[in-house]
């Protein structure tokens, strides 16, 4: 793997640490998918212009071997929630008790 894929000799290999190897291998991954996104654009145009295109358009990430990793999703905070309820308006009473014949429930 490292002679053919990263084009290293033997003796560049056994000089290198295994983080640098490391760096060199995720360096050699974003190349493979940079030029398989390449790829997909010119497949995925062909395809969603076509006589038989399909009634959703295909993205280019559908024909890439090695996806990108998807985005980590966002953390949510306290703020975050209070932003997105702060546009409901506020109605009267007590939330969280019941009221059933009379007696006071919560």
């Amino acid at each position: 793997m490292a002679r053919i894929d990263l084009g290293l000799s033997d003796d560049e290999w056994l000089d290198m640490t295994p983080r640098q190897f490391a760096a060199l291998r995720i360096r050699q991954m974003q190349k493979m998918q940079r030029e398989e996104l390449l790829v997909g654009i010119l497949a995925s145009s062909t395809v969603n212009s076509g006589f038989c295109r399909p009634d959703r358009p295909v993205r280019p990430e559908s024909f890439m071997l090695h996806p990108f990793p998807p985005e980590p999703m966002p953390r949510v905070t306290a703020m975050d929630i209070m932003k997105a309820f702060a546009h409901i308006p506020k109605v009267g009473g007590s939330v969280g008790r019941k009221v059933i014949a009379g007696e006071t429930f919560g």
